[in-house]
């Protein structure tokens, strides 16, 4: 374990928070996650880089959770106090090959490790489809190629789509040797994997993470 000092938090819409702290030694790639918590607490809590690779700083988002174990406590935390983590791992995203045409999907926070990877990498090949309740709630989304992204919104019309992500895919004809790569609640994970095998998708070009 080891400790890293807080640069700054800020709440969006929807009880979305980013939180920013010092890279000091933390080393990852696009897709990977890092255990985290508050050193009055005792268990830790894994959450997908936001941040880009070579980003002098770690930037990580998370919804506040009321009554929630964590997030309310990171929520409220100060520039200077430190953080613990530990645990940088995982792979998701690690066989992107630019020479398919590759879907990333997401809703709420499930963007991160999407965000993480377009920041660090120069791909061209992917659309983002990503699940909002309005288009408010999708920070920083100047950071994102706009013809590329498929804004799906349940509460307002000014997103692409006005539905779910799951609604969208059911109602679009897809290239089946496509590579979608999925990140979110279980409950999208689950209903797009069963869309995208109806669909024709094998399973082998399908790749998931569950809200980290």
């Amino acid at each position: 374990m080891a400790q890293s000092k807080i640069i700054s938090t800020e709440i969006y819409d929807n009880n979305i928070c980013k939180i920013i702290f010092e890279k000091d030694n933390i080393e990852f790639v696009a897709g990977q996650h890092i255990q985290i918590k508050t050193p009055n607490l005792f268990h830790f809590r894994t959450y997908s880089f936001y941040s880009s690779e070579t980003c002098n700083e770690i930037s990580l988002i998370f919804k506040i959770v009321l009554n929630g174990y964590l997030t309310p406590n990171l929520a409220i935390m100060k520039n200077g106090e430190y953080i613990d983590y530990k645990n940088v791992s995982g792979n998701f995203l690690s066989d992107f090959n630019d020479n398919n045409n590759n879907y990333f999907i997401s809703n709420g926070t499930g963007i991160a490790p999407f965000h993480s990877f377009i920041k660090s990498r120069k791909v061209e090949n992917w659309t983002l489809v990503h699940g909002a309740k309005t288009t408010n709630h999708v920070i920083d989304s100047s950071d994102y190629n706009r013809e590329k992204i498929i804004l799906c919104t349940t509460e307002d019309t000014k997103g692409d789509y006005k539905g779910r992500v799951t609604q969208y895919f059911k109602n679009i004809q897809l290239e089946r040797n496509s590579k979608f790569y999925i990140c979110g609640s279980s409950s999208m994970i689950i209903e797009t994997i069963n869309i995208l095998k109806n669909k024709g998708v094998a399973y082998d070009n399908i790749s998931y993470e569950q809200y980290y």
